[in-house]
């Protein structure tokens, strides 16, 4: 992940960095945003997804208003 931010800077390619949020204080991934699966997300995980994404695209006002 970090390979691929770095790319994605070097770039000007803009992240959206979900990864990061998903972490618990220690620095282990909160496995309540997977699924049973392990490899989709959980009803938890959407909604961090959704809500990381649109607060990215609010906050740099990637729409016009």
């Amino acid at each position: 992940i970090n390979n691929h931010k770095k790319f994605a800077e070097e770039k000007g390619i803009p992240v959206i960095d979900v990864f990061s949020a998903s972490l618990k204080k220690n620095g282990e991934v909160d496995e309540t945003y997977i699924s049973d699966d392990f490899i989709h997300p959980s009803v938890r995980g959407i909604n961090l997804i959704s809500k990381t994404i649109s607060d990215y695209i609010f906050s740099n006002k990637i729409f016009p208003e």
